[in-house]
């Protein structure tokens, strides 16, 4: 990875990792299974509850043991940088901001990882006259707070979450919908607004760790 115009690196320590905690906590449906009253495990991409229509792309058991994950805090426009992390088992070995689809499509094929996690509404709306999808409707009814997926402010986002998995899968990467911020709810992980320490020793309770160092 080249930094450059297009993208900031910065290597940052389990407490700096808040600062994009999105491409990180897109990681706890992989990395973090509850369990059910049942004993049957759940992942934070289920939504939490085993019930519940799930998020497009989402699955519920893998193929095969995830090594390395991808997660990307995507925003609604290459105007602003999206967050971006490599997971490693329960490492973090890096996270940075990247600004254009081009380069997330490429960090993420040269890293070659078992799944790409993406901070972004994934599909649209069953019935073309809603603003929302089954699962944000379940959500939201379970008390978790969502946005609907086509809110005005929230369209664009969609719609280039969208068009980057189609453009990952097509490169043979397997992509699935993440929601941190429901993850981190069901879970019993604190937001960011709780304090960025605070949030940092959850992550290291669930065994998330990091040797990385800041980089100017």
């Amino acid at each position: 990875m080249k930094p450059g115009d297009d993208i900031q690196h910065k290597r940052y320590g389990l407490c700096s990792i808040v600062d994009i905690t999105g491409g990180v906590g897109s990681l706890f449906g992989v990395i973090v299974q509850p369990k059910t009253p049942e004993g049957k495990a759940l992942l934070a991409t289920d939504c939490g509850v085993p019930d519940i229509p799930l998020m497009e792309g989402s699955i519920r058991r893998l193929s095969k043991p995830v090594k390395r994950v991808v997660g990307i805090d995507l925003t609604g426009s290459e105007k602003r940088a999206s967050g971006f992390a490599l997971l490693s088992g329960n490492e973090v070995e890096f996270t940075s901001r990247i600004r254009t689809d081009e380069v997330l499509i490429t960090e993420s094929v040269n890293i070659k990882p078992d799944l790409v996690s993406i901070d972004s509404p994934l599909s649209l709306p069953e019935d073309p006259t809603k603003i929302y999808r089954d699962c944000e409707l379940t959500l939201k009814r379970r008390g978790i707070g969502v946005y609907w997926c086509f809110l005005p402010s929230m369209k664009a986002l969609t719609l280039r979450g969208i068009a980057l998995a189609d453009k990952l899968r097509k490169k043979g990467l397997t992509v699935i919908e993440s929601y941190p911020g429901a993850a981190q709810d069901i879970l019993g992980i604190p937001r960011k607004s709780k304090g960025t320490h605070v949030l940092a020793e959850a992550l290291a309770e669930y065994g998330v760790t990091s040797t990385c160092h800041m980089m100017n």
